[in-house]
């Protein structure tokens, strides 16, 4: 599989990442184990996660982070596999208490260190954003990780461009490590923000990636397969976007041409849908999830699938 180097760093991202939001909970640990060998034997070596990841009845268990550590162990792959880690999450009890403090970034931290049985954090991300907080109060506590060698890179979640701009105008100004990555709700589906559950997470529209691809700057994209709504679209007649998130003119003209694209290429709509995010003019990576090692397989082909920039464009509708 493909790999794509994180800006300004030596660390390398698989291009499709694999997701672990589920391990531990709603995927056991054999059934979590399973995807990751399937994972690593396929060309992946990115695994992504969160100290909120598991921790679903606010009781601080990173159960997501801990059974990573333990395959990684099992397998003898502590070294070989990048893991990306995110925290100042807000407390799921308490939502409105926002963790984007260096005092919640410092307890958050040291738990995913002690979770994931490492000395230092290939990728750390910020999950959330609180544009209340100067952004110096952020970069000069990342700072401190990052001067240590702790956090071997750092990044945001769920940030806007303009926010991640600020930041690294700061950064730049007081002589600290600037944010490299940014994961965004980024899919070939288009988001129907009056129909979004989650209407305060910006994500990727044309112009924020305008951005991105003007900069080079590392972009993930989380929610990659939104859902599988194109693959639902194309393969299920009883299948209504209606009241979907992504009920978009977009989302719809989009998954015919990943359809028509299909019988040219002869990869499926949903390999091909992926596969936009990787060959966009980004530096971009995928984060997925899968419920069986056959959709996991099927995802993983997207990593070494190229797309021309008239393919690119034909799937953007344009």
């Amino acid at each position: 599989m493909k790999s794509t180097a994180i800006s300004g760093t030596s660390i390398k991202l698989s291009k499709v990442i694999l997701g672990t939001a589920g391990f531990g909970t709603s995927i056991p640990e054999a059934q979590a184990f399973a995807q990751m060998d399937c994972y690593y034997e396929n060309g992946g070596h990115t695994l992504d996660t969160a100290a909120v990841y598991g921790d679903w009845e606010d009781k601080q268990e990173p159960l997501s982070e801990r059974t990573i550590a333990r395959w990684l162990r099992s397998r003898g792959l502590e070294k070989e596999m990048t893991v990306i880690t995110k925290g100042c999450h807000y407390r799921l009890k308490t939502p409105e208490v926002s963790r984007v403090t260096p005092e919640a970034l410092r307890q958050d931290v040291s738990q995913s260190l002690a979770a994931l049985n490492r000395d230092s954090i290939d990728v750390y991300l910020l999950h959330r954003d609180d544009p209340a907080v100067p952004v110096g109060e952020i970069m000069d506590a990342l700072g401190e990780f990052a001067a240590k060698g702790v956090l071997r890179s750092i990044g945001v979640s769920n940030w806007t461009y303009a926010r991640i701009a600020e930041a690294n105008a700061y950064a730049a100004a007081h002589g600290l490590t600037p944010l490299t990555s940014s994961q965004m709700q980024w899919s070939l589906a288009q988001i129907n923000p009056e129909n979004d559950d989650f209407k305060e997470l910006p994500h990727i529209t044309p112009e924020e990636l305008a951005h991105y691809r003007q900069s080079g700057m590392t972009l993930m994209a989380w929610s990659s397969q939104a859902g599988g709504v194109i693959s639902k679209i194309l393969s299920r007649p009883d299948f209504s976007l209606e009241g979907n998130k992504f009920d978009t003119p977009e989302t719809r003209l989009r998954a015919q041409r990943a359809a028509e694209l299909a019988k040219q290429t002869g990869d499926s709509p949903a390999v091909l849908s992926l596969a936009y995010l990787l060959n966009c003019g980004v530096n971009g990576a995928a984060v997925v999830g899968a419920s069986s090692l056959e959709q996991l397989r099927e995802s993983l082909l997207a990593g070494d699938v190229f797309l021309t920039e008239e393919q690119v464009s034909y799937l953007e509708g344009n």
